[in-house]
């Protein structure tokens, strides 16, 4: 992943024009030369080149391969989920055979790289000392980036295995069975074991039906490229692999900014007013993230998202992305933001959204460690939960509406009845309460004000890091799925999205001899667009979603989108966009209603309305709500666009998940709480 300290020697791309920085005049004040002209100079301030790299105009450059916006729609991003499972699992045992020795501040590396390899040996792994080297040289040079640890294999076209498809199965058979058990079995034993079924099986075969032996190269290779960590727990237990997997003292206390972060999430003690209809609408949720050194928060979510991979992924670029809207947003604000950065440990509880795939695979791109605590062991994220407990106290319990945190202290007091705050107004409070009151106050826990203690590691050492490119982040941070290209496009939930240059990348996937299957990242508060990657060029293709006769999809969130699918599939047992716009009209005459149902209710509207912080940072239009969505009633005369064949409900969700929903939590359009909906799309 590509990081840039902003800096003497930076070079960046802005207006057409390519600079340099040549000097700090004063703090965070620079002179760049203009490359493309000689004796030309420009001054730029950090928050004015942030802000650009913020609003998609600045791009970075770094050295060898650089970030860059190729044609309007097609962005150059490196992206280690979009590799195969092969190469990632090559590249995280690589990463495992470094890591030890990345930590290291030592003059001599040798003795450390001889003794790695004979534990690695030990382990069943042969790697030689100059491989540890070399991965090494280049983990480092490239900032910490784990597709620095890829072979350049990926780009030379998928190999059909040599094997046949037998062996294959009775190789992986011999693994489960004897391999991944507590006893402790070498892959020598295995790959005896292996020969020994052939030869039984080929006892039974004639002389042109006889199965080939594998190489022990091949049997090695084959455990290698399983999941380290599962192979682990299974030969020695979870217990017994914690020491290893977590090299350092999580519970220490951290040496410097950014080094550990927590995150967590909590209801706020505070019910908020509709913006529109000063209607009460319930408790929000924040989600926070804490820089732990300093006690400077470096990002949150607040909105109606329940904990879920969205709102973490929504804090976290949030926390790790340069705060310039603040001024302009907010005047009556007086300090700046600070905060921003890739924290090196993350450290979560055991919650469903922090187990998500999508958050594993997004820190290992942007080469965050996750930390999940002991299970019922809160204090080993305490600054964070201190950090709610005193936006409640100091805040929250001294503004109208308060729930305070329990019955003793509510008495007779009535929220809802009491409750004035706007949630938009609620924002502008959070912010002029946390960066001119809390980052300025000493702070026990860190011995002394947050605002200082950050701004005094960074006049001292270098800034942190920021993207070569804004976007490069952000589809890191967004959820992967997987789809055809068909006539029409990509199809995901009833919804197509086409583009031109979708058709070339199935030709070249053809011409290949592979598969016609693409991966894509998508936003789930955006159903506008997705980001088709193209594995044969490795960039990624912004797709736009061609159903949008009514500007449908533009700022409408998966959930939202879900609902409305819902009502439709059980009214008409097909999707068409008429139905789709029918069931949108009586969700609106359902939100009118709104002083007959319950802040629960409400509550969800606003989730369904997309309503939260995440809009606040954002320089984009705001959403669409479901009332600015309204679609007039199509004439008689109109055919409906049908834009799938009708099919049955069974097509959509397979039937043994049906069944499982009953079980589920759902709300008032009895729609699943999750928000991960990982078994639902087919599309």
């Amino acid at each position: 992943m590509r990081r840039v300290p902003v800096g003497i020697g930076t070079e960046f791309l802005l207006g057409g024009r390519k600079y340099k920085i040549t000097n700090e005049i004063e703090k965070e004040t620079f002179i760049a030369k203009d490359l493309n002209f000689e004796n030309v100079e420009e001054k730029f301030t950090l928050h004015h080149l942030l802000h650009q790299l913020q609003e998609g105009n600045l791009e970075f450059s770094v050295q060898g391969k650089s970030t860059s916006i190729k044609k309007s729609g097609i962005y150059d991003v490196e992206d280690f989920s979009m590799l195969s499972e092969e190469k990632q699992e090559e590249a995280k045992l690589r990463h495992y055979a470094i890591e030890p020795l990345l930590k290291l501040e030592v003059k001599a590396l040798n003795p450390y790289i001889k003794s790695r390899k004979e534990q690695l040996f030990k382990e069943g792994y042969q790697v030689s000392e100059a491989s540890l080297y070399r991965w090494i040289k280049a983990y480092r040079e490239s900032d910490g980036s784990i597709y620095s640890l890829v072979s350049n294999t990926h780009k030379r076209g998928v190999k059909d295995s040599r094997l046949e498809k037998e062996v294959d199965i009775l190789i992986d058979s011999i693994i489960d069975e004897h391999y991944l058990v507590r006893e402790n079995r070498t892959i020598t034993t295995i790959y005896e074991l292996v020969i020994n079924e052939i030869d039984k099986e080929n006892d039974k075969r004639e002389l042109d039906e006889k199965m080939n032996h594998p190489s022990l190269s091949t049997i090695r290779r084959r455990i290698n490229a399983r999941d380290t960590y599962e192979v682990e727990k299974a030969r020695k237990g979870a217990n017994a692999i914690r020491n290893k997997f977590k090299q350092v003292q999580y519970h220490e206390k951290p040496k410097y900014p950014l080094q550990r972060v927590e995150i967590d999430h909590t209801l706020l003690d505070i019910v908020v007013l509709d913006n529109d209809t000063l209607l009460p609408i319930g408790r929000p949720t924040i989600t926070s993230v804490l820089d732990v050194y300093t006690g400077y928060p470096l990002g949150y979510y607040i909105g109606f998202e329940p904990p879920s991979y969205t709102s973490v992924m929504l804090a976290l670029l949030h926390a790790i992305s340069p705060k310039t809207y603040v001024k302009k947003r907010y005047p009556k604000v007086k300090n700046e933001w600070l905060a921003y950065g890739l924290p090196e440990l993350l450290v979560v509880d055991n919650g469903k959204e922090f187990l998500s795939k999508h958050l594993k695979e997004a820190c290992l791109e942007l080469g965050i460690e996750i930390y999940h605590c002991p299970v019922k062991m809160p204090w080993y994220k305490g600054p964070v939960e201190r950090h709610f407990r005193t936006i409640n106290q100091e805040l929250l319990h001294q503004t109208p509406g308060t729930t305070f945190s329990n019955v003793l202290m509510k008495g007779d007091y009535d929220p809802a009845k009491n409750a004035s705050i706007r949630f938009d107004a609620l924002l502008e409070m959070f912010h002029k309460w946390l960066l001119d009151y809390y980052c300025q106050k000493p702070n026990k826990g860190v011995k002394g004000a947050p605002a200082k203690l950050w701004n005094k590691w960074f006049e001292q050492n270098p800034r942190p890091e920021v993207p070569s490119n804004m976007l490069d982040w952000k589809i890191k941070l967004m959820k992967l799925g997987y789809g055809s290209i068909q006539s029409q496009g990509i199809r995901r939930l009833h919804l197509y999205y086409q583009d031109s240059e979708l058709h070339v990348i199935r030709r070249k996937l053809e011409r290949a001899g592979k598969k016609n299957k693409v991966k894509y990242k998508y936003d789930p508060t955006d159903l506008s667009k997705i980001y088709v990657f193209d594995e044969m060029d490795q960039k990624y293709i912004e797709v736009k979603c061609t159903d949008d006769k009514f500007n449908y999809t533009e700022g409408i969130n998966e959930y939202a989108h879900r609902v409305i699918v819902k009502k439709a599939r059980d009214e008409e047992k097909k999707i068409d966009i008429s139905a789709i716009a029918a069931a949108k009209a009586e969700l609106i005459q359902l939100m009118k209603d709104e002083k007959a149902n319950s802040i629960k209710q409400r509550k969800q509207k606003q989730r369904l309305n997309n309503i939260g912080s995440n809009q606040v940072f954002s320089e984009e239009p705001p959403p669409k709500t479901i009332k600015d969505l309204e679609v007039p009633e199509p004439k008689e005369t109109q055919e409906p666009e049908i834009i799938e064949k009708p099919e049955t409900i069974t097509k959509l969700k397979p039937e043994r998940k049906i069944e499982e929903a009953t079980k589920r939590k759902t709300d008032m359009f009895f729609v699943d709480i999750e928000n991960d909906w990982d078994d639902f799309d087919v599309g």
